[in-house]
């Protein structure tokens, strides 16, 4: 390891040794960077997960790995009923021209999702939570007030949520 004139080592106190100005500065550069001891390296890795299967997705991370998820990858599905349960994963239109009631599943596991987008003009659609709450507080049903209603909830923390 080569000795730095600039810093005691293992203590970072400059040396009470000065150089002149040098003409090969790679070789004053890698004196500095030696006398850094201890400072800790990190690595990175630009390695996605596999790609197999995984048109229309992107990639996400958990903070540990990362993933591919899906973004608005099935089309819209007709709700053209005056009440329709919902399913898991699939985005809804509310096409019935009265008032349309989406209802939620019953039992939905952590992270599952649902899109609801209103296309039938109205500003009194229902949104039905099935008993759970909706962000924390226990409401019942969500009015949908606005004819561009666009919205996707999923259930997080025991709890749907606006994403």
């Amino acid at each position: 390891m080569a000795t730095n004139p600039y810093y005691t080592h293992g203590s970072g106190v400059p040396a009470s040794l000065s150089r002149g100005v040098s003409s090969n500065l790679r070789a004053e550069f890698d004196l500095i960077a030696a006398g850094f001891d201890g400072v800790y390296q990190i690595s990175w890795s630009t390695a996605l997960p596999s790609q197999t299967s995984n048109a229309g997705k992107v990639p996400t991370t958990d903070g540990a790995s990362a993933s591919w998820v899906a973004i608005h990858s099935k089309p819209w599905t007709a709700a053209s009923l005056a009440t329709q349960n919902a399913a898991i994963g699939v985005p809804y239109m509310m096409t019935y021209a009265g008032v349309c009631t989406l209802v939620l599943p019953v039992n939905p596991a952590a992270n599952d999702i649902v899109g609801i987008k209103v296309a039938n003009g109205r500003v009194d659609n229902i949104l039905d939570l099935s008993g759970k709450t909706f962000e924390d507080d226990s409401i019942g049903t969500l009015i949908l007030s606005s004819k561009y209603t666009c919205i996707y909830v999923q259930y997080i923390n025991s709890s749907w949520r606006l994403v």
